[in-house]
């Protein structure tokens, strides 16, 4: 007899409770993927959004955004998003575009923009797998 196949769905979510959206575009260097929880930058240039780079130039080092969602772009330009910048979001669900950790003073750059991150339990994970 075959082994069941065990399929969890992740019902968790990056934004907590009520939060405050911007619609701008991001400015996609070329064909690439963001994963939902991607910290974001303000490109002090153009005001467009970038992805956050710790000691990033031209903005890029400021965190001061969330994305909530996948973004895919096909090649480089401006694809439309909507950046989360004021609200409560799960610390446990956001990252640095670059695998990094994100840091205690990321954290406190967030809270500094309105974003407040904090662990949050999630009760609807499955707690039955080996």
């Amino acid at each position: 007899m075959a082994d069941p196949v065990i399929t969890n769905n992740d019902v968790g979510q990056i934004a907590i409770g009520e939060a405050d959206f911007e619609e701008h575009v991001w400015a996609a260097g070329g064909a690439d993927t963001l994963a939902a929880g991607t910290i974001m930058a303000r490109i002090t240039a153009s005001g467009k959004w970038g992805i956050y780079d710790t000691g990033g130039a031209g903005g890029l080092g400021v965190a001061c955004g969330v994305l909530t969602y996948e973004v895919t772009a096909g090649g480089a330009g401006d694809v439309p998003v909507a950046v989360l910048v004021r609200g409560t979001v799960n610390q446990d669900r956001i990252l640095q575009d670059d695998g990094g950790a994100v840091t205690a003073a990321i954290v406190d750059e967030l809270r500094s923009y309105g974003i407040l991150a904090k662990p949050v339990s999630q009760l609807a994970q499955l707690d039955n797998q080996p």
